[in-house]
Order: C-alpha cells, then structure tokens, then sequence
C-alpha cells in the first residue's frame, strides 16, 4: 500500500499565485530576448560604421598616395634627368653644362616640399562641398 509521502505541512501552491510567478518569469525572459536582440542590432551598426570609416580612410590613403606620387614622382624624374645629363656631360667633358645640371639639381633639390595641409584642407573642401 502506497502512503501519501507529503509533509503534513507542504500546502500545495494557489493556481494564482503560480500563474503570476509564470507571468513574471516570461516577462523577464522577453526582456532578456529584447535585450539580447537590441544589443545585436547595436553591435551590427556599429560593424556597419567600422566598415563605412574603414573604407573612406582607404579612399583618402588612395587618393594621398596618389598625390604624393604625382607630386613628388616629378621630382624624381627630375633627379634622374639631372644625374643622367650629369653623367653624359662628365663623359664628353663638358665642364659647363656639368656645372649647370649640378646647380639645377641642387635647386630641385632646396626647393621646399609643398606642405601635406595645403592638399588635405582642399581635399576636406571637396568632401564638404560633397556633403561626406
């Protein structure tokens, strides 16, 4: 024969009180979800933004690295002009046109690099006038 094996002092919950513990725990579990879901929506803008600053700093390096080539890419064919006349001169003897690419090539080579701000203040009024 089987006993009934309940404390005589355990009182079996109301159906209320445990359909509001219910109510409450999914409650919070639905705030849990909101939480989590806002959180990936969050962390998926901000991949989002990374990924938009990411790339304009690659446009502005393209677009830097290639002002600088052009900029400064003349001055080096310059010198290499000048050395080369420099060195056919020196060969033939020619004292006088060797002593004149010497002084060119030593104005190409004082004068002053023009200055990164000039080209980054015009480039920041390209992308203001852009609307970036």
């Amino acid at each position: 024969m089987r006993t009934n094996k309940l404390a005589p002092m355990m009182i079996p919950p109301r159906r209320e009180t445990s359909d509001a513990l219910v109510s409450s725990l999914l409650g919070n579990v639905a705030g849990c979800i909101e939480i989590l879901n806002n959180g990936a929506t969050e962390r998926e803008q901000i991949r989002a933004r990374s990924r938009a600053v990411c790339a304009m700093l690659h446009e502005r390096r393209d677009v830097m690295v290639s002002y600088l080539s052009h900029r400064y890419g003349e001055r080096n064919r310059l010198y290499d002009g000048y050395f080369a006349l420099i060195d056919r001169a020196m060969e033939s003897g020619n004292d006088e046109v060797t002593r004149l690419a010497l002084e060119s090539l030593l104005q190409v080579y004082s004068a002053p690099f023009a200055s990164g701000d000039d080209f980054m203040a015009q480039y920041g009024k390209i992308n203001s006038a852009l609307g970036e």
